[in-house]
């Protein structure tokens, strides 16, 4: 599904959903009835938009800032790796290639197979093996070279590169999982966007039109905040997720 038929899919769920519960509201409710609901549901009205206000801003910042922090890891992890293999055949740590392609098959464990696993919250169990072989070649290489004076220093520059690989993919991982915190911040904003919505049907105008007109373009309002909070916040899942071709480019040269 493209980003623009997931938008429109958005929009028409919004004004449907706007529509139908105002039918149902004004099938029960005379215009005098609607009318005398504006005065003190107004006030009440204006709690709930302030509160969902708030709400749904902090929720854009969150998202916004799960999606940087992922993409921070993505390219912290792959930077990581990608000196990893520069270190160790510079230091000739990896005269056989061995670490070079063990890196290449997590990078591509990793675009193939974890990308999806993400997506649904979890990680892949192919690529930790594939991440575990990348230590092991790593450490299982020769501490020296004869051939070079370079290898201790390579050593000790290779193992802090593969803790702050270690790290990043941890953070990457954890991104994708979530956390009980944002499951009730969406369950608060999902609320208050219904109470807001319902507040609006029974606050009417004489007119059925501006009436359906004014709540549509209200649930329109609040649905695309909710749709792009959605995307920023789903970084791996969604219609416009990250790229996985950092990983598909290592080792890099």
């Amino acid at each position: 599904m493209t980003l623009t038929t997931e938008f429109l899919l958005w929009m028409a769920g919004a004004v449907l959903w706007a529509v139908s519960g105002l039918a149902i509201v004004r099938y029960y409710l005379t215009e005098a009835e609607l009318a005398g609901n504006n005065p003190g549901g107004g006030f009440k009205y204006m709690y709930f938009a302030q509160v969902f206000a708030g709400f749904a801003a902090f929720v854009l910042v969150q998202a916004s800032d799960t999606r940087e922090t992922a993409a921070t890891a993505i390219a912290q992890e792959t930077a990581a790796l990608r000196a990893l293999v520069m270190v160790s055949t510079a230091g000739g740590m990896d005269a056989d290639g061995r670490i070079a392609a063990a890196v290449k098959d997590y990078g591509e464990a990793v675009a193939a197979d974890e990308w999806q696993e993400m997506a649904a919250g979890a990680h892949s169990p192919l690529a930790a093996r594939r991440f575990d072989e990348v230590l092991r070649a790593f450490h299982n290489a020769p501490a020296t070279d004869p051939a070079t004076t370079s290898s201790p220093v390579a050593a000790e520059m290779g193992s802090q590169l593969a803790v702050a690989a270690v790290s990043a993919r941890n953070q990457r991982i954890d991104v994708a999982a979530g956390n009980a915190f944002d499951k009730m911040l969406w369950t608060a904003v999902g609320a208050l966007a219904l109470v807001s919505i319902a507040f609006n049907w029974a606050l009417g105008s004489t007119s059925v039109i501006m009436h359906a007109l004014t709540t549509s373009m209200l649930t329109m309002t609040m649905a695309q905040m909710l749709h792009l909070a959605v995307l920023m916040g789903s970084p791996f899942a969604g219609s416009a997720p990250l790229s996985p071709h950092r990983f598909l480019a290592l080792p890099g040269f």
